[in-house]
C-alpha cells in the first residue's frame, strides 16, 4: 500500500491523522457529531457494511475496500444487515474509519434486497435472463431503498466530499442525490459483469434504471467487455456518442465510463500465506491428504458452475485411474442467500455430485473430494493456496474472481497451476493460466490433466509473469486510479461548466445587443432552431421559429441569416415568407438576400458526384434504415434511422472509402450528426459570413449559433468581438457552449424582447 503522504497528495483535505477509541452514535445525534470539522471526505457506499462489530461481513467488498481505504479518511455508508420494524441509523467511529449504517425494514429485505438486486439485476447481470423473476413491487422497494440512502447522504455531505457508490445495489443512487441538488463528485463500480444491451433491454423498466448511471460522474467496470457492453447500450438506447477517451456530454453533466480491474494486497497475501502453512489447521489438512491437493473457493452461486466443476473432476477420475489415491479435492463453497428457492435446489444438486464421486472412487484410505459448506478466514484460505498444487476457478460467468488472483499470490515460489475460467473477468488479466471454457468439461479434464504433469520449470515461468502484473495493478492501484480517473473527469466538467453560458454572460450579451445600433445575426438550422428527427423532410420549423425570426428581421437594426445545409427549395418553402430574412443555402452555395432571387456565391463544378453517389448508394445499401440526399452541390448520407452499431461500423468504412475517393479531388468528406457529407471545399459557411462581414462596415454586434463542426467555419469567420455559442457540450472555436438545443429558442428570446 503507498505511505500516507502518498494519499495526502493525491487527496487534500480528507486527511485524519491519529486513531479514534470505537463510538456509536444514533439518531439525531449521530449527525450532529458526524458533522464536525472535517471538510472534505470519502464516502464509500455499499449494500452492506463491514462494521467493526464481530461477526457482520460485506463479502469480498469487504477485503477490497479496507484495502484501500484504510489509510483514508473515509465514511463507510450502507445496510447493517439487520431488518427491524423501526429502523435505526446509527454512526460508528474506529480509527480513521466512520460508518454509518442504517437498518432496513422486513419489507425493504424483501423487495430491495432479496427481490430485485438478486432475482432480477443479478441473475440479467451473469447472463441469466432466464431466472430471473421480475415484480413491480420490487422495483418500488429497490428505488425507495436508494431512495433512503440519498436522503441519509442529504443529511451530512459537504460540497467537496467525494462519493463512491459500489455495486448493482445502488444503480439509481446517483440519479436521487441530483434530484435532492447533492453536485458532489460521485463515482460508480460495477463489480459484477455487464451484459450486452440485447440481454440488459430485455429487462423491464430498463429504459428507466439503467440510464440512471449517466447521473455519475465517473462509471468503472471490471473488463473493457463490460465497458464496452455500456457503451453499446449508451449508443443504442440512448444515442449516445462517446468521443475516443469514452467521454459522454449531455446535458446534465460530462460523464466518462473506465475499465480498472480489481487488485489485491498481493505481497500482504504473500506473507499471509507464508505464516498460515504454519497453523495447525493447514497442517491438520495437508497431513490428512495422500498426494497433491487441489482446491476450490466459490460461494454457493449458479454462477459459479459447481455441478459443471464437479462433473469434471468425476470425468477426470474416470479416464484416469492412475491418479485415484494421489490427488484430493477440497472445494470449500460457504453457503449465500438460503432464503431464495434456486440456491436450496443447487446446494441439493452440488451435494449429490459430491456424494456420488466419493461414493464411486473412494476407498479405505482415500476420499477423492471433500466438499465443505462453511466459510474459512483469510488466513486458512492462504495456508491452503499455498498448499495447493492446483486451483481451479471455474465461474461460468464472474466480474473478476480474487480467488484466482488470491492462489497467485500465495504461491510465493512460483509453483502450482491455476486453472482458470475464461468467462472470469481475472481471465483478462491471467493469460498464463491454463484457461478453459467453462461449459466443456473435456476441456477442465485436459486441464486437470495437464496441471498436474507440468514441469516445475513451466510452472514458475507462467505464475511470475502472473504474479509481476499483479503486483503493478494491485489495490492500491486499482483504487488510486478510480480517484484520479474521477478526478480527471470533474476537471472535464469545470473546464466545460467555464464556457457554459452562465447567467452573467448572458446579461451581458443582451446589453450589448440592445445597444448596437447595427446587428448580424448567423444562426444555424438542424440542431440548432429546430431538433433532429429521423428523416431530414420532418424537421420543419415551428410556428414559434417563424414568429421569432419575423420579430427579429421586422427590426431595421438587425440582418439575420439563416445558414443552413439544407437545400434553397425545402428553405425557400419554409421561410419563403419572411421577407427580411437572409438564407444560405448548402452551407454557403447559395444566397437569398430578402426578397432578392437565389443566387449562385460561388460557381462550383459537379462532375464528381455521379462517381460519389453510387458508393453512397453501396453504403445505404447495406445499411438498413440509410438513405442518400442528393444536393445540388453535394450529397449526404443519412443514417439516423439506422441500429446505431452498425451504422457507426458501416460510418467508418465509408469515410474510409470517400478519403481515398476524393484524395485527388477538390471535396470535403465531412462527418456530422448521424450523417456523412461530402461537398467542394470552396463551399463552407466562412465563405458566405465573409461575403457579408464586407457588408458589415461599423456594426457593432455579431452574434453566430450553431451545434456541429460545420460551425466551426461560421464560428472563426466571426469578428473577435462577437459572440459565438456552440450547441451541446463539444469542444469548439465558439466562446460559449449551451447545454442542448432545448435552450436555443429562449435565448434567442431575449433579442426579440424588451430590453434586458
Amino acid at each position: 500500500m503507498p505511505r500516507p503522504a502518498d494519499w495526502r497528495m493525491l487527496f487534500p483535505g480528507f486527511w485524519r491523522e491519529g486513531p479514534r477509541p470505537l463510538q456509536v452514535c444514533t439518531g439525531d445525534a449521530a449527525q450532529q457529531e458526524f458533522g464536525g470539522p472535517l471538510l472534505s471526505r470519502v464516502f464509500i457506499i455499499s449494500n452492506r457494511v463491514a462494521t467493526p462489530k464481530a461477526g457482520v461481513h460485506a463479502g469480498g467488498l469487504e477485503v477490497v475496500l479496507k484495502a484501500t481505504l484504510k489509510s483514508h479518511s473515509c465514511v463507510w455508508m450502507g445496510w447493517s444487515g439487520e431488518t427491524r420494524a423501526q429502523p435505526r441509523i446509527r454512526t460508528i467511529h474506529q480509527g480513521r474509519l466512520t460508518y454509518i449504517v442504517s437498518d432496513l425494514t422486513k419489507a425493504d429485505f424483501d423487495e430491495y434486497y432479496n427481490g430485485f438486486a438478486n432475482r432480477v439485476l443479478w441473475p440479467i447481470l451473469h447472463y441469466r435472463l432466464d431466472l430471473a423473476e421480475f415484480s413491480r413491487r420490487d422495483l418500488s422497494g429497490y428505488l425507495r431503498v436508494n431512495e433512503h440512502f440519498a436522503d441519509e447522504l442529504a443529511k451530512v455531505l459537504k460540497p467537496d466530499d467525494v462519493v463512491w457508490v459500489h455495486d448493482y445495489h445502488l444503480i439509481p443512487l446517483a440519479k436521487a442525490m441530483r434530484e435532492r441538488n447533492l453536485k458532489n463528485r460521485v463515482g460508480f463500480f460495477l463489480h459484477t459483469p455487464l451484459p450486452p444491451p440485447e440481454i440488459i433491454t430485455a429487462m423491464p423498466n430498463h429504459e428507466h434504471l439503467i440510464p440512471a448511471l449517466t447521473h455519475y460522474d465517473l462509471v468503472g467496470f471490471q473488463t473493457d467487455n463490460d465497458a464496452a457492453n455500456f457503451a453499446r447500450y449508451l449508443a443504442n438506447e440512448l444515442g449516445m456518442p462517446s468521443h475516443i477517451s469514452r467521454r459522454y456530454d449531455s446535458a446534465e453533466r460530462t460523464m466518462r465510463i473506465g475499465t480498472f480491474p480489481v487488485g489485491i494486497e498481493t505481497r500482504a497475501f504473500a506473507r499471509l500465506a507464508r505464516r498460515a502453512v504454519r497453523t495447525g489447521l493447514v497442517r491438520k489438512v495437508m497431513k490428512s491428504i495422500p498426494g497433491a491437493l487441489m482446491i476450490g473457493v466459490d460461494r454457493l452461486d449458479y454462477s459459479k458452475g459447481l455441478v459443471l466443476k464437479l462433473e469434471a473432476y468425476e470425468r477426470f477420475l474416470a479416464a484416469n485411474p492412475a491418479w485415484h489415491g494421489k490427488i484430493t479435492f477440497l472445494q470449500i463453497t460457504p453457503k449465500s442467500r438460503s432464503q431464495i428457492k434456486e440456491y436450496a435446489e443447487m446446494e441439493a444438486a452440488v451435494n449429490a455430485t459430491a456424494g456420488r464421486i466419493n461414493g464411486t472412487y473412494s476407498d479405505a484410505s482415500w476420499s477423492p473430494m471433500r466438499y465443505v459448506n462453511r466459510p474459512y478466514s483469510r488466513t486458512a484460505l492462504s495456508g491452503l493456496y499455498r498448499s495447493a498444487r492446483v486451483g481451479l476457478v471455474t465461474p461460468l460467468r464472474d466480474g473478476m474472481n480474487l480467488v484466482a488472483k488470491e492462489y497467485l499470490a500465495a504461491r510465493r515460489d512460483g509453483s502450482g497451476v491455476l486453472i482458470l475460467s475464461e468467462m472470469a473477468g481475472a481471465s483478462r488479466e491471467l493469460g498464463e493460466a491454463l484457461l478453459i471454457n467453462p461449459n466443456s468439461l473435456d476441456e477442465i479434464v485436459q486441464a486437470l490433466a495437464e496441471a498436474l504433469t507440468m514441469p516445475p520449470a513451466e510452472q514458475v515461468r507462467r505464475n511470475r509473469a502472473m504474479q509481476e502484473r499483479l503486483r503493478s495493478y494491485n489495490v492500491a492501484q486499482w483504487g488510486h486510479d478510480f480517484f484520479r480517473n474521477l478526478q480527471d473527469i470533474k476537471s472535464v466538467q469545470e473546464k466545460f461548466r467555464a464556457k457554459l453560458l452562465n447567467p452573467a454572460m448572458r446579461r451581458r450579451i443582451y446589453r450589448e445587443f440592445h445597444r448596437a445600433s447595427r446587428r448580424w445575426l448567423f444562426l444555424d438550422y438542424d440542431g440548432t432552431l429546430v431538433s433532429f428527427y429521423p428523416s431530414p423532410e420532418q424537421a420543419k420549423p415551428q410556428p414559434e421559429v417563424l414568429r421569432l425570426l419575423k420579430k427579429l428581421t421586422q427590426d431595421p437594426r438587425n440582418r439575420v441569416v439563416l445558414i443552413s445545409g439544407r437545400n434553397r427549395n425545402f428553405l425557400r418553402k419554409c421561410f419563403g415568407k419572411i421577407s427580411r430574412l437572409n438564407i444560405v443555402a448548402e452551407h454557403g452555395v447559395w444566397l437569398k438576400e430578402g426578397r432578392n432571387p437565389w443566387r449562385n456565391i460561388r460557381p462550383l463544378h459537379q462532375e464528381w458526384k455521379a462517381q460519389v453517389l453510387s458508393r453512397l448508394q453501396l453504403f445505404a445499401d447495406r445499411l438498413p434504415g440509410a438513405f442518400v440526399e442528393e444536393k445540388e452541390f453535394s450529397l449526404v448520407w443519412h443514417f439516423r434511422k439506422s441500429e446505431p452499431e452498425l451504422a457507426a461500423l458501416r460510418e467508418r468504412e465509408l469515410i474510409d472509402d470517400l478519403l481515398n475517393l476524393t484524395a485527388n479531388l477538390d471535396l470535403q468528406v465531412l462527418p456530422g450528426n448521424k450523417i456523412v457529407e461530402v461537398r467542394s471545399i470552396e463551399a463552407s459557411k466562412s465563405t458566405a459570413v465573409k461575403d457579408f462581414l464586407v457588408q458589415a462596415g461599423d456594426s457593432d454586434f455579431f452574434f453566430a449559433i450553431g451545434d456541429d463542426s460545420t460551425d466551426e467555419d461560421l464560428f472563426r469567420a466571426l469578428p473577435e468581438r462577437g459572440y459565438s455559442l456552440r450547441v451541446g457540450l463539444a469542444p469548439s472555436h465558439a466562446r460559449f457552449n449551451l447545454a442542448d438545443q432545448t435552450q436555443v429558442l429562449p435565448f434567442l428570446r431575449g433579442f426579440s424582447g424588451p430590453r434586458a
